[in-house]
């Protein structure tokens, strides 16, 4: 009886977890669009954007890309690559594309443009070794550019780019990012072009005004490919406004012996107009790089001059205060503003309600945003993504200059967030430090939770408050397009949980009385191959309380990840979510099920490891079962798991589970006792599970001092019955 029984349970466990992997659905990215102004005449482009193969590794993508589609091989179902956007929503493992490059390609420099990396992706052209590796950028939503040969391409059939994604290091260095499940993704443009020699990097140019010498004042950055011999190079910049050309400068550049050159173009400019909000005039900025050997290389962009400072907590741009009113978008609401492509609209819309700044929590934003707030005269508050890390994990500023390169360029970006709910310490200070002398010229915040230690002394502190954030600069608030209905604490995914809780309890009931009204068999009944009916009986009744005792705490455990509302969760929490989406989109028995039978394996694995301690070596299951009989109070268990629907708070229930284990542990070392055995040997498998995650957890000590410091003293316990 109890053989097959066993064997019921663990393949219950089996068909759930199989059930599960099936019914598992990535949530589905949505697709992102990006309106970019820059011209570049004299590049061959070719956007990778559109439909990729997503795989699990990169040993999957390359059978499935070469060896399936040369041999015409049919790869099982499971092993099939599915389909995913470049750019989207989406995190992915590894994205393959094939495409072709024709022979005017082989005479150029190639570059990959990335754009809106979030996390570390590793680039291999024709194949995954390490011969195929084009380079690794590690990026936190910023530009980045990839350069090799064009003798990298084969111009005789298509080429296939590999992709591997994952969590970069500020992510990591979150408190428990290297528990949280993340993926890498790519928000921005994917493109390779074809370009000269030498090149003027898009990513780096800044423009400032100087109002003394009235000079506007360009900072551009030079890139030398392969050779450093083709110079010396000319350098020309014009500034035009309404297609006439204001002014212009030459500069000739010989080599400095670096592939990198800094150059610095001044243009005089009598009467310059700034931009505002009010009036968001912008010139347009040519700039194009020759040398005798015919190499050449052009850019025009949109840029516009304005003057920032702060006088007694107030933004002063062009020496006028600015009373800020904005509000404040998070990544969720960046998705679907960009997918519908209205990033233009939702700005027109947000400056007619009165708003003229827009802050991006949570998340760098595509630089299509930071062009359109450009035109359209919006203000842009931007932040640095360091938050919830420890004082021992904060990182060097110097990561995050790709970022303040983007925003050097656009005169609409006025403040940033440099951080939030960062303690304080001697690397936080010295960290504010760096990070404002690197955006330096900008007004800079960080953000903090209402208690906890801050060091303000060196940037200027923002609670962080439920309706937005305030102070003497002005008031940002949360956006809200209202489609989304705020979700009511009472409020569950799983529809009917009231109805099936109480069900629950009524079996709980059942059960117990059953068990109350079997016969009391005794240690020496699990020896006796020929038992008694009642015997069986009350072995049956055993067997389904340990089925119901873990199925509560299933049910317990699961409850709470389908009750968190995750479309309300503030943006600036800076996790990714989308695994819990996709739990929720789960059947909840399902899930419910998986747990219980998780912890029943689990279960028996203790016994079974305790068995030799107890006379006789009975069976792992008959041994279970006959200390299930001092498990009668997990009805009290499920009576709390009640309340819960009626206002008790979320952790009622598995309160009441520990305490009820500590007040009957004695009767169950007692039962243990007179029958012989050893209960302490029940704590070998609890207790190296136990040491295994304290050793875990040792390694990361500091993710659960900030928790208890930083993070513990702002949670509100408290709850209201009824």
């Amino acid at each position: 009886m109890f053989k097959r029984f066993t064997v019921i349970l663990v393949s219950m466990f089996i068909i759930a977890a199989l059930a599960v992997s099936i019914c598992w659905e990535n949530t589905p990215g949505v697709e992102l669009y990006s309106d970019n102004p820059v011209t570049k005449p004299y590049r061959i482009a070719q956007d990778l954007g559109g439909k990729w193969n997503s795989y699990s590794s990169l040993r999957q993508a390359l059978t499935y890309e070469n060896e399936a589609m040369d041999n015409m091989i049919d790869v099982l179902d499971l092993n099939q690559a599915k389909d995913l956007i470049i750019p989207s929503s989406q995190g992915f493992d590894v994205a393959a594309k094939k495409f072709s490059v024709t022979g005017k390609w082989s005479y150029k420099t190639a570059q990959l443009v990335l754009e809106g990396v979030n996390g570390k992706v590793s680039v291999f052209l024709n194949g995954i070794d390490d011969v195929n590796l084009i380079g690794e950028v590690e990026g936190n939503g910023g530009v980045y550019i990839l350069n090799f040969p064009a003798s990298r391409f084969d111009f005789s059939k298509e080429n296939t780019l590999y992709l591997k994604a994952e969590k970069n290091s500020v992510q990591q260095n979150r408190i428990f990012g290297w528990l949280w499940p993340e993926q890498g993704k790519i928000t921005g443009q994917v493109r390779l072009e074809a370009v000269s020699e030498t090149t003027i990097d898009l990513s780096s140019i800044a423009v400032s005004y100087d109002s003394a010498k009235k000079q506007v004042k360009a900072r551009v950055k030079i890139k030398h490919h392969d050779m450093l011999e083709q110079g010396p190079w000319v350098l020309n910049g014009a500034l035009t406004a309404n297609q006439q050309k204001l002014a212009e400068c030459v500069l000739p550049l010989s080599t400095n012996g670096k592939f990198e050159q800094d150059a610095e173009l001044v243009f005089q400019v009598p009467t310059a107009h700034s931009w505002s909000p009010e009036d968001p005039f912008l010139y347009e900025l040519n700039l194009n790089i020759t040398n005798n050997r015919g190499g050449y290389d052009s850019l025009q962009l949109p840029v516009g001059i304005r003057q920032l400072g702060t006088a007694n907590g107030k933004w002063i741009m062009n020496g006028t205060a600015l009373d800020v009113r904005g509000q404040i978008i998070s990544q969720e609401q960046d998705y679907t503003i960009r997918n519908q492509r209205q990033t233009e609209t939702f700005l027109k819309n947000l400056k007619s309600g009165g708003y003229h700044v827009i802050c991006f929590m949570g998340f760098f934003p595509d630089e299509s945003w930071l062009y359109a707030a450009d035109k359209l005269g919006v203000g842009v508050w931007l932040e640095m993504p360091v938050g919830f890390t420890a004082s021992s994990k904060i990182p060097d500023p110097a990561v995050f200059e790709d970022l303040a390169a983007v925003a050097a360029k656009h005169p609409s970006v006025l403040a940033w967030t440099i951080a939030k709910g960062i303690d304080d310490s001697a690397a936080s200070s010295e960290y504010f430090r760096k990070a404002g002398d690197m955006i330096s010229g900008f007004s800079q915040y960080q953000l903090s939770f209402p208690k906890g230690p801050v060091d303000s002394s060196v940037t200027e502190n923002i609670l962080i408050l439920p309706e937005g954030l305030q102070g003497e600069w002005g008031k940002l608030t949360y956006y809200s397009d209202g489609s989304a209905n705020m979700v009511q604490p009472s409020d569950s995914k799983w529809k009917t949980e009231k109805v099936a809780v109480i069900l629950w309890l009524i079996c709980l009931v059942f059960l117990s009385a059953q068990n109350f009204f079997s016969i009391k068999w005794k240690y020496q009944e699990l020896f006796n191959d020929l038992p008694k009916r009642a015997v069986r009986r009350a072995f049956f009744w055993c067997c389904l309380s340990l089925v119901a005792r873990m199925g509560t705490l299933g049910a317990i455990v699961a409850s709470p990840l389908f009750n968190l509302p995750v479309d309300t969760i503030p943006p600036w929490i800076s996790y990714d979510f989308t695994w819990l989406k996709e739990v929720q989109d789960l059947p909840f028995a399902l899930v419910c099920i998986l747990i219980s039978f998780f912890l029943i394996v689990l279960r028996l694995l203790q016994v079974g490891v305790a068995a030799s301690a107890f006379p006789q070596n009975p069976g792992t299951l008959g041994l279970t079962c006959w200390m299930e009989r001092k498990y009668g109070w997990i009805v009290l268990v499920g009576v709390a798991f009640v309340l819960t629907i009626y206002g008790m708070p979320y952790y009622f229930p598995i309160a009441t589970y520990i305490l009820l284990s500590v007040i009957f542990l004695p009767a169950r070392i007692r039962g243990s006792w007179k029958a012989g055995g050893k209960h302490s040997r029940l704590l070998i498998v609890p207790a190296t599970v136990f040491f295994g995650i304290l050793i875990t957890c040792s390694w990361h000590y500091q993710d659960f001092f900030y928790l208890i410091q930083m993070v513990l003293p702002n949670i509100d316990f408290s709850f209201h019955l009824f």
